[in-house]
This record gives structure tokens, sequence and C-alpha cells, in this order.
């Protein structure tokens, strides 16, 4: 009887147990049960077409539409001329407020989007510097010291896309190199034609150009992406899977006041930029403007950052990010989902963010999270001056289970955040003052591991702008820019700085000494550094620059000096102040050695007749 009632008592257990399994397998596969994570109670998310909003702040995006375009080699070729009869109606109209007296600032309308230059953050009295002054404390520091050879100059350079229509700033000049191809993207003009053009990088000859909107021209009629060209380019290449990613916003909210947004994405087919791209639009939520879009490539993702506005554009709501299913979207799969978190809801204040972009083609080791950097400055209320880092884990199976993290801050050492008020704070020889947007990191944050996949040296740089004059800058007399570049290390979540620099050879001098700007980093297999940037003065025009660090150890310098890049001969005279409003250093796949960098510059003084460059150049040493 005992053996009887044990035999049942185990038979009970024994369907007990396989029932709890089973039900434990249903709820895993139903996911409500994440990898690494107790159960929890499942989300049912608020759907409201393309959108699905979960309790934890995450939505989960659908694509509006999807298509897969023609080679673009076969689209109309863009011709910035033909723009020319598109504008004279709005150039009428101009000339009719300046004849009631509104004056350029009033006005405006060269400017293709005022939202980016909005100072995103402003220094607050008695923080930080406060009102005395203060000395860089790295700023010319042993200049060139150990320089085992002089910055070299660029092998090649060319022009980048034409633009021949003076009426829109700033130009956003951004661009990426693969194997064979360069891709750049600008703002052309405000009448519907963002620029991309692609180039034979060994002779730097165009093989097509066309306007950003045609790339598009497969999505439905009335999709904004198709019928809007709205700037704001983003070009990026992705070394892990050897294909383009070319992004840029369509706001329609913003021109009506009211209304939705979209964020339009195309990823080509095969590595051949030429070739055929999937597209896809994507509605940006709660009516956002979703401003000075930037993406970085990371394994799980697309990532992209914004900084958020009303429909109005009156208002700042803070920064946003959107993550594209990598892998969905590699083999273009229509239903390629983002998913979407609003950074504001953590920190009304974040601003600037951007996100972390590979370079090379040792991927980082499995489990490393994509992170966002944000500049910060104790003269706007921040804890530190340094860098603030978002972890973020998107789940594109069960967007409930995504999670964003804020790290702990990474001091930098203390710089100078402030500016005067105001965007004319950039002197120019024979122009208007320039905006030196220096309330934020510059595109791009760039990811590299220095080994291997199985013993990674992950290693990041970024840099933006400071003041160096010494002083407080309460104008542009008084106010000078250098550069503040930096390498981290990362291991697991923790971010450790290994070396950093201020960048200004003639520093303590805002009234003639020259400004250094509008920058952009990265650094080859070998960990050598170079860094592009806009220089210009009382007495010289926006050149382009470029400056560098060579060698295993860590220099607290540029120890390369710099170098002429490109050499402007004109000046830019708008009274709108933009300039940039990014520009973009890269390397080349194929060597894993040589920097592409492309920036704006004025070829002859006008109003915003600005032109761009596009160049290589490589370190001797490098192998």
């Amino acid at each position: 009887m005992k053996k009887q009632l044990m035999k049942g008592g185990f038979r009970i257990v024994l369907f007990l147990v396989m029932v709890s399994a089973a039900f434990g397998i249903f709820l895993r596969y139903s996911g409500t049960i994440s990898s690494g994570a107790a159960a929890t109670t499942p989300e049912l998310p608020q759907k409201d077409g393309t959108t699905s909003r979960y309790e934890n702040g995450v939505v989960k995006i659908e694509p509006t539409a999807f298509a897969v375009t023609a080679p673009v080699r076969d689209l109309p070729v863009f011709d910035d001329e033909l723009v020319v009869t598109k504008m004279e109606r709005e150039e009428i109209r101009k000339q009719r407020l300046r004849d009631k007296g509104l004056s350029e600032g009033d006005i405006l309308r060269e400017d293709i989007n005022r939202q980016n230059a909005k100072q995103l953050k402003k220094a607050l009295p008695g923080k930080g510097a406060g009102e005395g002054p203060f000395q860089d404390p790295l700023v010319n520091n042993r200049v060139e010291a150990n320089a085992p050879q002089v910055m070299p100059v660029p092998s090649l350079t060319f022009e980048g896309v034409p633009h021949t229509v003076a009426n829109v700033l700033p130009p956003d000049t951004v661009g990426d190199v693969g194997p064979n191809h360069y891709v750049q993207a600008t703002n052309a003009n405000s009448a519907g034609a963002t620029a991309v053009g692609i180039f034979n990088k060994a002779t730097g000859t165009t093989i097509v150009t066309f306007a950003m909107q045609s790339l598009f021209a497969s999505l439905p009629a009335a999709d904004p992406c198709r019928t809007r060209d709205d700037g704001d380019p983003i070009v990026m290449y992705d070394p892990l899977a050897d294909r383009w990613h070319l992004s840029q916003f369509s706001v329609p909210g913003l021109a009506s006041g009211s209304g939705s947004n979209f964020q339009c994405v195309a990823l080509s087919v095969t590595n051949d930029p030429t070739g055929a791209y999937y597209v896809w639009s994507y509605l940006y939520p709660n009516s956002i403007v979703n401003d000075y879009p930037h993406v970085g490539v990371w394994p799980d993702a697309y990532h992209m950052t914004f900084n958020q506005f009303n429909n109005a554009g009156t208002t700042f709501l803070g920064a946003g990010i959107l993550s594209q299913d990598r892998p969905r979207a590699l083999v273009g799969d229509p239903t390629a989902s983002v998913i979407y978190r609003n950074i504001a809801t953590i920190d009304p204040n974040a601003a600037g963010l951007l996100p972390t972009d590979i370079d090379g083609i040792v991927p980082p080791p499995a489990g490393l999270a994509q992170v966002f950097g944000e500049w910060r400055a104790d003269e706007f209320g921040d804890p530190v001056d340094g860098i603030r880092y978002y972890k973020w884990v998107p789940d594109f199976v069960t967007p409930a289970n995504s999670v964003l993290t804020v790290l702990p801050d990474v001091p930098l050492a203390a710089f100078d955040g402030r500016q005067p008020s105001g965007r004319g704070d950039i002197e120019q020889s024979g122009g208007a003052a320039l905006d030196s947007l220096s309330d934020r990191l510059m595109h791009r944050f760039a990811y590299r591991n220095l080994g291997t996949f199985a013993a990674p040296v992950n290693s990041f740089t970024g840099s933006f702008a400071v003041n160096v004059s010494g002083v407080n800058p309460t104008s542009a007399a008084l106010y000078q820019t250098g550069i503040r570049w930096f390498e981290m290390r990362r291991t697991g979540d923790t971010f450790t700085v290994r070396d950093q620099g201020t960048h200004n050879l003639t520093p303590g001098n805002g009234a003639s000494g020259l400004n250094n700007w509008m920058g952009s980093i990265a650094q080859d297999n070998n960990g050598n550094i170079a860094l592009g940037f806009s220089q210009s003065g009382t007495g010289q025009n926006a050149d382009i620059k470029i400056a560098g660090r060579t060698g295993a150890a860590a220099a607290g310098t540029l120890n390369e000096g710099e170098a002429l890049f490109f050499d402007a001969l004109g000046s830019q005279t708008s009274t709108s102040n933009r300039w940039g409003d990014y520009s973009a250093m890269s390397v080349d796949p194929a060597d894993e050695c040589t920097f592409w960098y492309t920036q704006e510059y004025y070829a002859a003084t006008s109003s915003a007749l600005w032109t761009t460059r596009i160049g290589k150049f490589v370190y001797p040493s490098c192998t």
C-alpha cells in the first residue's frame, strides 16, 4: 500500500512538473519571459495605426510604406540649375518682405532648418566658470611633442555634389567611404532637392548624382518621403555587411504647424551604392519634429538620434532615439520595424545625443550594447564637464523588454562650455559671423575594436567645440573656439578616458586668434587619430584643416600638428550665421588606414553659395 501511494504520488508530481514546464514554454514563446530576465506580466500595447505603445515608454513603429527601388544609376540626374525656376516665386515673395522693411533675420528663408541652430543648452549664472576667466588645462598642451612626422597633406581632393543656387543654409555636409566609392549628401536647396553624389574614390570622378527624394519614388504617391525632400541627410557605410544606409527627415508637420512627421530610410540591396535600395517610411510619434537626425551602425540595429521640437518649431522637447531592426532591414523585410524611446522622460534637458558608429571590420564583442553619447558641461548645470552615456538594448520581438540604462557620467578635464548669446560667434575674413554649434558632440561618435572579437579593445572617439579665449565670452570678440577631442576605452559598461586634448595652436585671443570648430574625428586600425574641422578668424577665411595624433601612447595632444586640407577663397555674407551643421571623417575599409573627409567652404564670397570638398590622406606609418 505504501509503495502504491508513493508510486501514485510520484505520478502526480511528475504530471505537475510537466504541466509547469509546458506552461513555461508557452509563456516564453508568447513573449512574457525574456532571456536573462524574470517572468513578468505581459504588456498589452496600445495600438494606433503603425505605432504600438508600451507602459515602459517604448513605442514600436511599423513602416508606413516599403518599396524596392530601381538602380539609382538609372534615376534622373540631379541638376541644381533646374531648380532656379522653382525658386523664382519664393524669391519674389522674399523681396516683397524686404521692401516692407523686414530684415534677413526676420525672413530667413535661406535657413532650411532653423531648429538645428537653436542653442539647446544655456549657461546658468554662477555655474562652472561663472562670469570669470578660465584657462583650458589641455589647450596647446605639448604641441607636436614626440611627433615622428608632420601631418600629411591630402593626396586627392575633389568637389562634392554641385550647388549653384544660393538659397539655402547650411549644407549639412555628410559622406562615407566604401571599398570602391565615396557617397556624399548635402542640403541643396529649399525647393525640394537633397543632393546625393556617388563618386569613384580612385579618381574623384562623379558616377551619378540624384535627388534623395527620387530614391523614394517607388513609395505610394502620397507618402511624405516620396513627396518631400526636407534634408538633414545622413550617409553611412555599414562595414560589417558591406551595405549603404541613407536617410533624411520629412517634416510636413513643421511646414503646416501641425500634423505628422517622418523618417525616410534607404538601405542598398547589394554593396553597390549605384544599385537598387530597400526604402521605408516611418512615422515619428507624438507629432514631434524629428530634427537633427544622426545614425550609427551597430550589429543589432541602425540607431538614430534626434533633437525634438514641437511642430511650430518654437519649443525644444528633448532628445529621442529611433532604432531600426538591422537584421530584418538587411534582407529587405517590408515589416522591418523601428523602436522609439523618448529620452526627455528621463532628462528633459538632454540634447545633441550621438549614436555609436562602427569603423572597421572587427565587430564589437557579443553582448556589447549600443550607447549614445551626450556632451555635458557644469556651466549648464550638469554635474561634470564630460560625457554621459545611455545604454540601449532594443528588443524587436518583445518591445516591452527593451531596456534603456543611464550610465555614470564620465568626467573629462575641465573645459569652458560658455558661448556668446545668439549664433553669430565665429569671425571670418570678409564675411558675417558664423555659428559654432558648440553645445553638442559633433558627428561622428566613432567606435573601433582595436583588438579581436575574442580579445576586444573597445575604443571610442568624439569631439566638440569649447571656448579657449581665457575670458568670459560675452561677445564674438571675446570668444575663441578650440576642439576638445577624446579617446575612451570601454570594458563592460565602464568607460575610462585614455587620451584627450584641446586643439587650437593660437589660443587666448578672442579678437584676432583663429577659431577651430565643426569638427569630425575617427581613428585608423593602428589607433592613429585624425580630426577635420573648419578654421577661420578676422584675417582668415573659413579654411578646411586636418590635425592628428599618431603612436600607440596617449599623447595629450594632436602630436602631428595640423595641415591645410583645402584653402577657402571666399566667405559667407549671409546674416543667418549658419555653418555646418556637421562634417564627416571616415576611414577607408579597403586598407583601414586612409582617412576620408568632407566639409564645406567658399570658393568665392557670396551670401550662401557654399561649396563642399571631399578628400583623403593617410599616415605613412599605418599598416
